[in-house]
């Protein structure tokens, strides 16, 4: 349904992906696919898993990310922050994006450490 309204207006749009995706046989192939399909308004989505799908389960979300590359679409991750340290090898995951929580980012540019 994004990639029609995307083709359809042009707004990029974000997608909330549930952890147990990431468990389901074949998902990663059968979105690919989709996102092959409508590949122009692919690079124009964006799929966030929650923090805790890269804590629980890191080789899921990498492999998941594998199948995405080239697709066009960005694979992130959603509210992190609370569980961040806890993942391993984050920058391995071949994610595009990591939205930290407001939780965490409130007030940093009030403090010139964060800043610099």
């Amino acid at each position: 349904e994004a990639l029609r309204r995307i083709a359809s207006d042009g707004q990029p749009r974000g997608v909330n992906l549930a952890t147990a995706s990431l468990h389901a046989p074949g998902f990663g192939v059968r979105l690919r696919e989709v996102l092959n399909a409508g590949r122009t308004a692919a690079s124009q989505l964006w799929l966030d898993l929650p923090e805790s799908a890269a804590v629980q389960h890191p080789m899921l979300v990498r492999e998941l990310a594998q199948q995405l590359k080239g697709s066009g679409v960005r694979l992130g991750l959603e509210h992190a922050g609370e569980h961040l340290a806890r993942i391993d090898r984050l920058y391995e995951m071949g994610l595009d994006f990591v939205k930290i929580d407001a939780r965490f980012a409130r007030g940093a540019a009030q403090h010139p450490a964060v800043c610099n």
